[in-house]
């Protein structure tokens, strides 16, 4: 239980938290926060008189509402916010609040165990059911300002504590008798079940079990005042691992092991009612009042001290650590300041007769083994007693000093003290009572001083460069040191020299570890090196520290590790103190913290066209994109509040296997995604689940399975047909030879075995007769010789060739007969191709055709015409000859009409007795 504490003033030993400030200019709907929520996914939810905000450590999203009063969670993950006109809700999957119960106004809600939802809505108790609020006709007490629910619900109301039982009675307990006010407005149930009641004038801490009325004689109280006037508790307490903090009128109290302490302007809290006080997933504690918006102590374990907190200068010049405590020199004056057992004294240390203190930092306080603490000015050193209560004696170089103006002092394991000074002589030596100063090292001042585990002493100097004394000689190094003033020197734990200069920091053995300046150098208990610097603190290994952990000032000038492992900080703006309780990889959150970072579960926040739920979803799909509109643009987030270590990403999609880092972006867009069924999934780098995206990519139609299977199928159909029609080709060629062959062996052997006959029948008769028919079969041996060899003619495909063979004959054949000859064929139909059976078939009709003209019809003139009527060749044979009425035996009729069919096409006969005669072929091209 805890003591009674009184607040009078701020003990000037407690530092000030490291705070940042985060307003309307960062996203917030407005400064003036009423309420503060950390729900179960990790958000924040800041109540403003304006409106709700969401945020999760890198956006603020916020709503438009009432005066919002308080903002709750219930158990399926539903947000609710109360306002001075009713309620507003947004479910886990919802896309916006919906309002579920308007015109009552709502001091605070709580769930209990049971799932019921209770509410103080106007003067009555409520209770949510659905979306309508019903009173609770048992509760008869005042109007109820805060709940609280645990295995019984506690109500607090200007009358005092109200609690309500599960069989549905209530209890009454005073907190007060005999005075005005008995309101209770705040309360909360911490982490071990105490109830935390808080008043108009302090805060009882007591178990449920032990609860008696009046509140004042029974249970443990805590009165906060201050200069005399109580502070008021305002809202609902927050407990967080280590300490509770408690909103009140002025700032905030903070309970933990050490006591109790409020937080106030010397804080950075602004000095208004604070209204809500709630735990962000990194440790961090948030702050919200009546001014200045929101408030972030960042768990960092700094605390800074100002001259708000006792400091006599803020510009830091040394620090050391002292049987007092630590210790360290400020201001232009030099004043020892100590911390001594928790208080922070101050001493002046430059008597007011020297009137130049010189210009040296670092080290420029020392104690030597008496515990006489000496000085440096620009007048020579002051020494002082072991008490601080008188000057011992003041040395300058009348006294052995290489010179007057001391820059640093420094100690060595003997107990020797060395001097660094400006002048002909830079080097002095305090041993056995008397100066020693050295002429054998160059006129550069020292300004770091070290030494190593063989006695050896090592010293930085002005311009660059060291310089290594074994007791007898100095030797300068220059290889390996980095350029500049040396500013800082540090043998670690491990025997290995630092070095920190303007021009970077060193290491031997381990030659250059950055090329950046630095100021100072220390080693953490575990072995770290720090590295002070312009920019803030660095470790070795990863990590630093700077205003953003809440550093005053970046520039650190004077660095100390003291005997507990804490590390005290000075900078241009004030001390800090950090207590390095985060682990080796850097000044992160502890152990246990940092492990939650990789549980994280990333949310999925939006897809382009997509609806997508208000808070995210983990699973989104199936989704169907088709092409050519198969691109993504989806954005994602995670809780993340640590600013200095912000979360990293990874996302893949289904195929792809390894993760593709994306670092802290928060989006990932995908302008061509694969075809077919895909997963998108994106992850914190390191957590085992992922938020995922199922999606089908619908390819165009040529992508298809059932558009390739057809166009398989087409392609084996053609190659078929291709194969048909080769097949085709092939037996036409070898058709048309077998014809060919044929009609060679028929018409020359025939006509050869005739021409033979009649020769020997010409030899024994010596007949003419004979002799004209050998020549006329000769003849039309050649005849027929040549029409074969033409008809296999590749060169003669067109119907050009055709159509003047045809002409060549008629001419022959009509001409012997005194029969004119007209022929008709247009210039523009005379390259059309002829396949070579087609060619043959239709000048054997035409040849046919012409001579049964020239043999039979007695006719004065035949005309020939050819023309093409769409897809079709059309020829045409007519004579004025004496014509038939029937075709008669020998006239080849049948014969044409085969080859006109055996070509596709058809054969046509019309004659008329003493009209001519008129034959029509038709042939497809």
């Amino acid at each position: 239980m805890l003591a009674l504490v009184l607040l009078a003033t701020l003990a000037s030993a407690e530092g000030r938290l490291p705070v940042e400030r985060i307003g309307t200019a960062q996203g917030l709907v407005s400064d003036r926060v009423t309420h503060i929520l950390r729900d179960s996914r990790g958000l924040l939810w800041i109540g403003t008189k304006d409106g709700v905000s969401r945020y999760d450590g890198h956006r603020f999203v916020s709503y438009a509402t009432p005066f919002v009063t308080t903002i709750a969670e219930t158990r399926d993950g539903a947000i609710v916010v109360a306002t001075i006109d009713g309620l507003r809700r947004l479910a886990p999957d919802g896309r916006a609040f919906e309002t579920i119960a308007a015109g009552v106004a709502v001091n605070d809600i709580a769930q209990d165990r049971h799932g019921v939802v209770w509410v103080a809505c106007d003067e009555a108790l409520c209770r949510l059911e659905g979306n309508r609020l019903v009173r609770d006709a048992s509760y008869r007490g005042a109007t109820v300002q805060v709940l609280a629910a645990g295995d019984d619900l506690w109500a607090g109301s200007q009358q005092g504590l109200l609690r309500r039982r599960a069989n549905g009675t209530w209890e009454h307990y005073v907190v007060s008798p005999h005075r005005d006010s008995d309101a209770v407005q705040g309360m909360s149930i911490d982490p071990r079940g105490r109830l935390w009641i808080g008043t108009s004038f302090g805060f009882f801490v007591t178990t449920p079990a032990a609860l008696r009325s009046p509140l004042q004689q029974h249970a443990p109280f805590t009165r906060l005042t201050r200069e005399g006037a109580p502070i008021v508790i305002t809202r609902t307490p927050l407990h967080t691992r280590d300490a509770t903090w408690i909103p009140t009128s002025i700032g905030v109290v903070r309970v933990d092991a050490r006591g109790t302490r409020l937080l106030d302007a010397r804080d950075g809290v602004p000095e208004a009612a604070i209204n809500g006080v709630a735990e962000d997933v990194a440790g961090n504690v948030w702050i919200g009042g009546e001014l200045g918006g929101l408030i972030r102590v960042t768990r960092s374990g700094l605390t800074t001290f100002t001259t708000a907190h006792g400091l006599g200068h803020d510009r830091i010049t040394s620090l050391f650590e002292t049987d007092r405590g630590v210790c360290m020199t400020s201001g232009p004056r030099r004043d020892l300041q100590c911390f001594e057992n928790g208080v922070l004294t101050r001493r002046e240390l430059i008597p007011r007769s020297i009137e130049f203190q010189g210009w040296g930092w670092g080290e420029v306080v020392t104690r030597d083994g008496a515990g006489d603490w000496w000085v440096a000015t620009a007048e020579g050193v002051v020494r002082w007693s072991a008490d601080l209560s008188r000057v011992v004696a003041t040395y300058d170089s009348n006294d052995g000093l290489g010179g007057d103006d001391v820059f640093r002092i420094w100690r060595d394991s003997r107990g020797d003290l060395w001097f660094s000074t400006f002048g002909k002589r830079v080097l002095t030596r305090w041993s056995n009572g008397r100066f020693i100063a050295y002429d054998d090292v160059p006129r550069i001042a020292p300004t770091a001083f070290a030494e190593d585990r063989q006695g050896n002493l090592w010293f930085g100097l002005y311009t660059g460069g060291l310089l290594r004394f074994d007791g007898k000689r100095f030797t300068k190094i220059t290889e390996g040191v980095p350029t500049g003033f040396v500013h800082d020197l540090l043998f670690d734990s491990r025997g290995t020299l630092w070095i920190a200069a303007t021009g970077g920091v060193s290491r031997m053995p381990g030659g250059v570890y950055s090329t950046r300046g630095a100021r100072a150098l220390s080693e953490m208990p575990d072995g770290r090196i720090v590295i002070g610097t312009p920019r803030g603190v660095e470790i070795a290994g990863g990590g630093r520290l700077s205003t953003a952990d809440g550093l005053p000032n970046n520039e650190i000038i004077a660095m100390l590790a003291d005997r507990s492992g804490a590390l005290w900080l000075g900078t241009a703006h004030g001390l800090s103190m950090w207590r390095g309780l985060q682990p080796a990889a850097g000044p992160r959150a502890e152990a246990p913290r940092a492990e939650a970072r990789a549980t994280f579960r990333a949310r999925i926040d939006s897809i382009d066209g997509v609806a997508i739920p208000e808070l995210g979803a983990h699973q989104v799909g199936p989704l169907r994109l088709a092409y050519p509109d198969h691109r993504m643009t989806v954005a994602f987030s995670a809780p993340d509040f640590d600013a200095r270590h912000p979360l990293q990403f990874e996302y893949r999609l289904s195929g792809d296997g390894a993760w593709t880092p994306a670092g802290t972006r928060r989006s990932v867009s995908y302008e061509r995604l694969p075809f077919g069924r895909q997963q998108f999934e994106v992850r914190v780098a390191g957590a085992k689940e992922a938020a995922t995206v199922s999606l089908s990519v619908v390819p165009p139609l040529w992508r298809r399975w059932w558009f390739l299977a057809l166009a398989a199928a087409l392609l084996v159909a053609l190659a078929l047909l291709l194969h048909r029609m080769r097949v085709a080709h092939l037996m036409a060629i070898q058709e048309m030879r077998m014809r060919v062959a044929t009609d060679l062996h028929d018409d020359l052997g025939s006509s050869l075995s005739r021409i033979s006959i009649l020769s020997e029948l010409a030899k024994q008769k010596s007949n003419a007769r004979v002799l004209d028919e050998i020549g006329d079969t000769a003849r039309g041996l050649v005849d027929a010789l040549g029409d074969s060899i033409w008809s296999i003619d590749p060169r003669r495909d067109d119907l050009q060739s055709v159509l003047a063979r045809v002409r060549h004959f008629a001419a022959d054949v009509l001409e012997a007969r005194s029969i004119g000859l007209d022929f008709d064929v247009p210039q523009s139909i005379a390259s059309l191709q002829l396949t070579p059976d087609k060619r043959r078939e239709v000048f054997l009709i035409l040849k046919e055709a012409i001579n049964n003209a020239a043999k039979h019809s007695q006719a004065s003139r035949v005309a020939v015409a050819a023309h093409v009527d769409g897809a079709r060749l059309r020829l045409r044979i007519e004579d004025d000859g004496v014509g038939f009425a029937e075709p008669r035996e020998g006239h080849g009729l049948p014969s044409m009409s085969a080859r006109a069919q055996r070509a596709g096409g058809t054969l046509h006969l019309a004659s008329t007795p003493g009209l001519g005669t008129r034959i029509e072929v038709t042939v497809p091209l």
